[in-house]
This record gives structure tokens, C-alpha cells and sequence, in this order.
């Protein structure tokens, strides 16, 4: 925590906290730009914090009022009373946050990795409280990754069951090999390092995210993008983009050269300038 805590201390913009209580949750949200601007929540991704927005969060506070949040079942300040979380829990905790909040709809929603998948299943559940999604990354959603990242990857189990330095290391030069070189990568190893060692694998989502079937998708009436990187290891960037062309059309796709799993810290000006465009546009 004093690590996170220092951490924040770089966030570029002056913001409120609030700690939102639902019935198995508190959930730590910090709130920057216009208070009356249009409601844009960001999800993070597993073994990640609110803090991963720090690159993007002034471009994305220009219009609207950000909501960078920390999942309760993973890392950061936010806490959980359940071991575990389903897709019908994760739903009623994102429903009973926006209640907490005072966002009734017009929300835009914005999840990276697992936060994607969280994004994307929430649309299935309460379309009508969202103006637009973006899914950044998403592993799972659209299609399913290969055998190895579908149960974790060798790598990533490593880093999960022995959290020291190397086995992190490892596991993220796998996932982002172009990224290794990056200034602030290693910096991001040691925040893995720090959650998993600090006790936060205890309270890990142990819930697997799914792939949405052909009808689901199909039926997504809420403005979406499907943002990802060339590079991306998780999944086949090119199937899944074939996939929506083929079976929902209506959701945009947007493929990042360059870039992997890292969005957005590896490419913060490009995915800012994609991303702003699509949830501006009218």
C-alpha cells in the first residue's frame, strides 16, 4: 500500500477520491475532470490498479468525468467480502457502483484486458445504462485465446504461484516482448511483484472470463470499439477481428501497429486519438 500510495502520487491531475459501498464490496474510485462532464468509467486489468490510467487520464479528462476504478477482486485499495465473483456478481457490483456514483446511464465504459471482458459481459446485462463500450485487449470476449494463455500460460502460473521478480519478468516479456525495453516496464514488474507478494492473489476473481456467443454479440445495440495491438499475444488479433466483421458488424475494430498487450502505457497518444474519437463522435 505505500508503494501504491507513492505510485499515485505521479497521477497528473488533481482528483477526488470516493470509497463506494455495495453489499459484498468497497470499491476505491478516483474521479478527475469536468464534474459535469459526460461519465466515462475505466476498468482495469488483472494485476493492475486505477493507476494503470495514468498515462491517458489528462487526454481523456479533457471531455468527460473519468472514473478510474479499482476492481475489488484484484489489486489496489478496493476491497471485497466474497472469495470469488461471477458474471451475474461482477454485473451487480458495476450496477450497484454506478448507483453509488449517481450515474444513472449515459455511461461510457471503457475496460482494458480482463476490464474488457468485464465491459463487454456488463452490455449483456444493463445496455441501457451505457452510451458507448470500448474494450481494450479483451483475452477472452470475442475469441478464445490459445490452450497455453486460456489457462494462464506457463508463464504466468510461475509468476502467480512463485511472485518473485524473475518469474513476473518472465511472464511479461512474454506477454509485451516489445515493451520490454520501455521505460516504465520494469517499474510495472515490480508493481506485480509487490500485489501478488502483498496478498492480493488471495482475493484474485477466480472466475473464467468466456467468449460471447455469435447471438450476443449480434445483439449489442450500445456503440462499441474493439481496440487491440498487432503484436498481441493473448489472442489472434486478425481472427477476432474477422469474427465481429462476420457475426457484429455494427461494433468498430481498430488494430494498433506496433503494439501488444501493453495499451494504453505503450502507446498513450495513440490509443488517446483513437479511442477519444470514437466516444466523441456523435
Amino acid at each position: 500500500m505505500a508503494r501504491y500510495d507513492a505510485r499515485a502520487g505521479s497521477w497528473p491531475l488533481d482528483s477526488e477520491i470516493r470509497v463506494v459501498v455495495t453489499e459484498d464490496e468497497q470499491t476505491y474510485v478516483r474521479i478527475s475532470g469536468p464534474v459535469d462532464g459526460p461519465p466515462l468509467v475505466l476498468l482495469p486489468g488483472e494485476w493492475d490498479t486505477s493507476l494503470m490510467w495514468s498515462p491517458v487520464i489528462e487526454a481523456l479528462s479533457e471531455s468527460f468525468c473519468t472514473y478510474a476504478v479499482d476492481n475489488p477482486y484484484n489489486f489496489g485499495r478496493s476491497t471485497n467480502h466474497q472469495d470469488s465473483a461471477s458474471p451475474v456478481d461482477y454485473a451487480g457490483w458495476l450496477s450497484g457502483l454506478f448507483d453509488g456514483l449517481g450515474l444513472t446511464d449515459g455511461i461510457s465504459l471503457v475496460g482494458c484486458s480482463f476490464g474488457a471482458w468485464l465491459a463487454a459481459d456488463y452490455i449483456l446485462h444493463e445496455p441501457n445504462r451505457l452510451a458507448k463500450s470500448v474494450w481494450l485487449s479483451p483475452p477472452f470476449a470475442v475469441i478464445s485465446p490459445p490452450l497455453e494463455s486460456y489457462v494462464g500460460g506457463p508463464l504466468s502460473m510461475g509468476a502467480f504461484l512463485t511472485p518473485a521478480r524473475l518469474s513476473v519478468r518472465a511472464y511479461l516479456r512474454w506477454l509485451m516482448p516489445q515493451a520490454v525495453d520501455a521505460p516504465w516496464f520494469d517499474e510495472h514488474v515490480d508493481d506485480i511483484v509487490w500485489g501478488l507478494r502483498g496478498g492480493f492473489d488471495e482475493r484474485l476473481a477466480l472466475t473464467e472470463p468466456r467468449m460471447l456467443s455469435d447471438a450476443e454479440l449480434s445483439s449489442i445495440e450500445v456503440p462499441v470499439l474493439y481496440v487491440a495491438g498487432e503484436l498481441e499475444q493473448m489472442c489472434s488479433v486478425e481472427e477476432a477481428v474477422s469474427r465481429l466483421a462476420a457475426v457484429a458488424p455494427q461494433i468498430e475494430t481498430e488494430i494498433i501497429p506496433g503494439a501488444g498487450h501493453e495499451l494504453p502505457m505503450g502507446q498513450p497518444g495513440e490509443f488517446s486519438t483513437r479511442v477519444l474519437q470514437f466516444l466523441l463522435k456523435r
